[in-house]
């Protein structure tokens, strides 16, 4: 078969008889193959038992968690098996074994599929909160807090602040630590209609609040807001909160 999937590839027809005279097989046997009329053989693999079955009642504790990720059920089992002979399998080995034996992680469904946009380099950063994260110790003890999450939007750079709250000025106490740490500011923040940013009047309009917008003048950048009920107009920093929930799994 590895032969004459070989052929295929080259654009080139085989000589039956000759394949066959080499094989050991009717010269019909190797055209039914050919044509795709024969089984592949089978590679050893079917029923072969996983590298993951020793750790399966491991892997079931952690998929039950709200909002784990399989990435990060994964690398725990890298970094708590290290030094296990043979090795923890790759990550797509993971999936594949959570298909298979029938695991759902995080107890979600997948998130839905939005058209991918770029833009240029330095022209924007997207933010928000992380909110409610919530992790415990070997004690069982639960610790909650709030991440400050951002990414640029051509880089995908991320930087993240832990926060125990939210209120305005832990905002602009970890917006402007973002900008220390990149070093520059984005031409463009766009976030979404938090309490800190904006407020909502009686007609249904927004107003971006006063103190936050005059950082925005000072520091040189534009502040912009997400349509209402769209949040996978930032999506790429969405996309990177799901790094904190990959730190679900360690608890």
């Amino acid at each position: 078969m590895a032969e004459l999937n070989a052929d295929r590839e080259c654009g080139v027809r085989p000589n039956f008889s000759e394949v066959a005279r080499r094989y050991g097989v009717d010269r019909h046997t190797v055209s039914k193959y050919w044509n795709g009329g024969g089984p592949s053989p089978d590679d050893g693999r079917h029923g072969r038992p996983s590298g993951f079955d020793r750790y399966r009642d491991e892997i079931e504790e952690k998929a039950a968690l709200p909002g784990v990720t399989a990435k990060g059920i994964h690398e725990l089992l890298l970094e708590r098996h290290a030094g296990d002979e043979p090795p923890v399998p790759g990550y797509n080995a993971f999936t594949s074994y959570l298909r298979g034996r029938g695991i759902a992680v995080g107890r979600g469904g997948a998130p839905d599929a939005h058209p991918r946009f770029e833009t240029a380099p330095g022209e924007q950063l997207q933010f928000d909160w992380k909110e409610g994260v919530t992790m415990h110790d070997r004690s069982g003890r639960g610790y909650r807090f709030d991440v400050y999450a951002s990414t640029l939007g051509w880089s995908r750079m991320h930087y993240f602040v832990r926060s125990p709250t939210r209120t305005r000025d832990d905002l602009l106490a970890c917006m402007a630590d973002n900008i220390r740490w990149l070093g520059g500011v984005p031409r463009q923040w766009l976030t979404d209609n938090m309490s800190a940013v904006a407020t909502l009047g009686g007609d249904g309009r927004r107003s971006r609040d006063g103190r936050v917008a005059a950082f925005a003048r000072e520091a040189g950048f534009e502040l912009a807001l997400c349509r209402p009920r769209t949040p996978q107009t930032k999506g790429k920093d969405e996309s990177a909160n799901r790094f904190l929930s990959r730190l679900r799994a360690y608890e």
